[in-house]
């Protein structure tokens, strides 16, 4: 980071780097600094201790698209044994399996923060500063969630060798299957994997749409809370495009 930004197109079938971009960055006071790129791999995220950047990574010049998307705010996380806390800077970032990308704070703290909508060019990504309270304190660390079922391109070319020795994931019957149902209204949806982004729509017994959220690609979950509503049956629909899936929940 110190030498700047060098961004690459990335060859899955070759492994190669081609297209450089170069992007004169300095290195501020910190010693993380992360890279995310969004669900549909249009922006790309910096995270550099007081600042978070987004790089536009459709646009014709890269490095001039580069917009500052968040500031630090100042706040501070306290938490028992720590009563002068410690800053909510900006450290290592990640995109996690719910479609929003999530930044460290470089420092040992009881707070994250989340970008949003990631795919979004423009601050309507929405950075949303240390909006994730842990439960108990983490030192600048993020789980690793490598995409298991990217699978091989066949539309760039490569030969795709069938996976060996590994089982083949099943899908749940229907398409997608809630865990648990009835519930209180707080379940889980599995469904088969798409590689395109999807959306949740929930409806009541009227057909009165109640609740619409993003579903991430390549997930096979989706975490659902309903329970600010009524008690009752309620559908959820979930689509792709033209591809739906639906499945009936009970909310007691």
């Amino acid at each position: 980071m110190n030498g700047g930004l060098d961004i690459f197109d990335f060859d899955r079938c070759t492994a190669t780097l081609s297209n450089a971009v170069h992007v004169t960055m300095p290195f501020e006071n910190g010693y993380n600094v992360g890279m995310a790129i969004s669900p549909g791999s249009n922006a790309l995220y910096v995270s550099n201790t007081q600042h978070v950047y987004q790089f536009d990574l459709t646009a014709a010049n890269i490095a001039a698209s580069q917009l500052t998307v968040a500031t630090y705010d100042s706040f501070v996380s306290v938490f028992p044994g720590f009563p002068s806390g410690f800053a909510t800077l900006f450290g290592l970032s990640a995109l996690a399996p719910d479609g929003k990308i999530y930044i460290t704070t470089g420092n040992g703290t009881i707070h994250m923060h989340t970008i949003d909508n990631p795919d979004v060019i423009g601050l309507g990504c929405n950075v949303n500063q240390h909006s994730v309270q842990l439960q108990s304190v983490y030192f600048n660390t993020l789980p690793n969630h490598p995409n298991y079922f990217l699978g091989c391109d066949s539309t760039l070319g490569c030969l795709c060798a069938p996976t060996v020795g590994l089982p083949t994931p099943q899908p749940p019957k229907g398409g997608v299957v809630a865990m648990t149902n009835p519930s209180n209204g707080n379940f889980t949806l599995q469904f088969n994997v798409q590689s395109t982004a999807g959306e949740l729509e929930v409806y009541d017994v009227m057909g009165n749409l109640v609740m619409r959220e993003y579903v991430a690609p390549w997930s096979q979950y989706k975490r659902v809370n309903i329970e600010a509503l009524a008690k009752g049956i309620y559908l959820c629909k979930l689509k792709w495009g033209s591809v739906e899936r639906s499945v009936k929940v009970i909310k007691e």
